[in-house]
């Protein structure tokens, strides 16, 4: 799933006349701040079934948040390097263009941080 979104951020970069650089950290970037929110959600969702309170050490540490947040994207761009973006478009190279390619990618985005936000808020 995040190959697919990568590829489909990458793709609409290099067909915007993007050079190979800026596509592949602007898709990797992407993917971050996706597999963000889903983790968040993911963990909302079991704070709100166990009933449970975060704990206040990680409240009250921001920078050490801000650091691990800087890793794990540093480790995503890592990840997405030029051998990785090769074997990713030879993968979807023979799949067919979909029409709503780019409604999926938003989807698969906008819904966990939609339903994240309204946990959030009872």
């Amino acid at each position: 799933m995040y190959n697919y979104i990568f590829w489909v951020i990458y793709n609409k970069n290099i067909n915007n006349n993007k050079g190979e650089w800026l596509s592949r950290n602007n898709a990797s970037g992407i993917v971050f701040f996706t597999i963000f929110i889903h983790i968040a959600f993911l963990i909302s969702i079991i704070e709100k079934i166990i009933n449970y309170k975060q704990n206040q050490i990680i409240k009250a540490n921001t920078s050490l948040e801000v650091f691990i947040v800087i890793i794990f994207l540093l480790l995503t761009n890592l990840y997405y390097n030029k051998k990785r973006v090769l074997k990713i478009k030879s993968r979807y190279s023979n799949v067919e263009k979909k029409r709503f390619e780019s409604a999926i990618v938003v989807s698969l985005i906008f819904i966990p941080l939609l339903s994240f936000i309204i946990i959030l808020s009872n």
